[in-house]
């Protein structure tokens, strides 16, 4: 009696890697079959619960020839390692074809198959592209050298970025923002952004086939290279990061796409064509995958991943963490340094709330002092995904300013504002300066005659205040917090006790408010204060942590002067409050 057939799902994540590594077979030519496995896998590390998924096989057999159909809300993949037809196009046939599909990476062997399977069940194809392979070795990728113009800089792409690259996709259609979303989320991608304006010009994705696509450069910016920038960047990431060949399918037609892989030295596989296709619903002329499905960036998550309220004791487990690689972490060990220090002087702190993971050894972290958000994690796979989930777990208002952040916390912190329908009203960059105590503890001291340094009183918080650029409704209360609990210093009048020079040790650890008075300015005063202060820091065994605009030179080169260096870029983003009052 001969064994009905029945399509099974593989649900067993070792199982699928099981299935991945027999693709490794006779490499590169079951590449695309490895590569669409590995996508999905790494998708799966980061969110278990993805939605829309499904793996199947015939009669639970793929370990015989490696058969899989890879199912992704309407995209479908399908492959075998002997390029048999008879099982494939059985599993195809039992495959509910109803709703539509996008089929993608159609190997030419496959090719007739499915043409005969549209044919066979009826079903209407309305769009089918040939395409052409080309590939590059992971180790020549690595090699590849990246020459970004002068007036751009290369950066991940971000999720507010999606519409725009989706609208100007060749291969857009029903559900593919979505897709796009989805892409800048989990994959490698590269931007080239115009420095002076911050204009995202050029852009290339991975897509989750492990193809290169979507490159793209907006029309004003054409015939200067940027194509050729941005797909020598995402090769070059890809190898590093992934050890990964590239791949690229183009349509011969597309010759501007077929000079910039040639030039990149990518090999043209002549005798691999692939098809992408796509098939109507039964019911109606589209697939009905909305654009505007709602942005998730992770799903249920487990105990492990969710956010909990922390006490000193975590506070100070999360600071040794943030010991390694010093300095790099500099500035988390010294944001927690300070909200201990906040905390042990008043353990019911109002409006700060700290939060982390159960697994302190990850060294995620959330602050949340009133509208002060300061994050951390150390890098790790992981780490930018967590950290997006941590966030979307609060609450959101507008009017949230992410404070003093290196740039390895961007990307998270703006597809969360995107995710949460926020608006930038500040984005500004800042170098990360440091000063060892070993240094600092060699300066020597000694005011000008007729003036006095220490410590600042909380009555002078409104001077501070007042003069800080930076002053809104609310800064007055953090300035009096942190001149009564923290490092502060001074230069006084001997005459009258005019304050005439300042500055404070910030809630995040940072040398902050630097100032001195317009009439009292071009005397030396500002190195005076950043001396004293970076000693009376070094006395308590601390490294000193400051940050400068870009734009202000003078402050930069008193920094460095002092033997400051530069360790990294931050930014300070403010989100745009529901009133302007914040």
């Amino acid at each position: 009696m001969a064994t009905v057939k029945q399509l099974t799902e593989i649900t067993d994540i070792d199982d699928l890697k099981d299935l991945q590594k027999l693709y490794l077979k006779d490499w590169p030519s079951n590449c695309v079959a490895y590569f669409w496995l590995d996508n999905y896998l790494r998708w799966l590390q980061q969110n278990p619960r993805l939605n829309h998924l499904t793996f199947y096989t015939l009669n639970n057999d793929w370990q015989n020839d490696g058969l899989f159909i890879l199912v992704h809300r309407y995209q479908l993949f399908f492959s075998n390692l002997s390029k048999q037809e008879s099982d494939l196009k059985d599993a195809l046939k039992l495959l509910d074809w109803s709703g539509g599909f996008k089929v993608s990476a159609i190997q030419e062997n496959h090719h007739k198959i499915y043409k005969e399977l549209v044919a066979e069940l009826n079903l209407t194809m309305y769009r089918e592209m040939p395409t052409t392979m080309y590939s590059l070795n992971c180790g020549e990728a690595r090699k590849l050298e990246i020459n970004c113009p002068e007036g751009y800089y290369l950066d991940k792409v971000r999720l507010e970025h999606a519409e725009l690259i989706n609208d100007l996709w060749s291969a857009r259609h029903p559900g593919s923002l979505k897709l796009i979303q989805m892409l800048i989320t989990n994959n490698t991608n590269v931007g080239l952004y115009e420095r002076e304006s911050g204009l995202l010009c050029a852009w290339c994705l991975r897509l989750q086939s492990g193809f290169l696509g979507a490159l793209e450069v907006i029309e004003t910016h054409q015939r200067r290279g940027l194509g050729l920038v941005v797909a020598s960047a995402i090769s070059k990431a890809i190898a590093t990061d992934l050890q990964h060949d590239i791949t690229a399918l183009v349509n011969m037609n597309n010759a501007a796409a077929c000079r910039v892989f040639e030039k990149l030295d990518f090999k043209l596989i002549r005798e691999k064509q692939y098809y992408w296709s796509m098939i109507k619903p039964r019911h109606g002329d589209q697939i009905s995958w909305p654009n505007n499905e709602k942005i998730t960036l992770c799903g249920a998550l487990s105990e492990m991943d969710r956010l909990q309220q922390v006490g000193v004791q975590q506070m100070e487990d999360l600071k040794s963490v943030y010991t390694r690689d010093w300095p790099k972490y500099c500035k988390e060990y010294y944001c927690l340094d300070n909200f201990v220090d906040l905390h042990r002087r008043d353990p019911q702190l109002e409006n700060v709330k700290v939060y982390a993971l159960p697994d302190l050894e990850l060294g995620l972290f959330v602050i949340v002092d009133r509208n002060q958000i300061s994050v951390g994690f150390l890098e790790s796979e992981r780490s930018e995904s967590l950290l997006r989930e941590a966030l979307l777990q609060l609450d959101f208002l507008g009017g949230e300013q992410f404070a003093s952040m290196p740039k390895r916390y961007f990307k998270a912190a703006m597809d969360v504002i995107y995710a949460k329908n926020l608006k930038i009203d500040i984005n500004s960059a800042t170098y990360s300066l440091v000063l060892s105590n070993e240094k600092a503890l060699q300066f020597q001291v000694e005011p000008p005659v007729g003036f006095s340094l220490k410590s600042l009183d909380v009555k002078d918080a409104k001077v501070v205040d007042d003069h800080w650029e930076w002053s809104e409704p609310g800064t007055l209360s953090f300035i009096q917090r942190q001149i009564f609990c923290n490092t502060s210093v001074g230069l006084y009048k001997d005459e009258d006790n005019e304050l005439v020079a300042w500055c404070i040790r910030a809630q995040d650890g940072l040398l902050a408010v630097l100032q001195v008075k317009n009439s009292y300015q071009r005397r030396g005063f500002g190195a005076l204060i950043v001396k004293e202060f970076s000693r009376l820091e070094a006395l308590q065994g601390n490294d000193i942590i400051t940050e400068v605009v870009p734009e202000n030179k003078a402050s930069l080169s008193l920094f460095q002067k002092l033997g400051f260096r530069i360790i990294n870029q931050c930014n300070w983003l403010l989100t745009e409050a529901p009133m302007r009052e914040r």
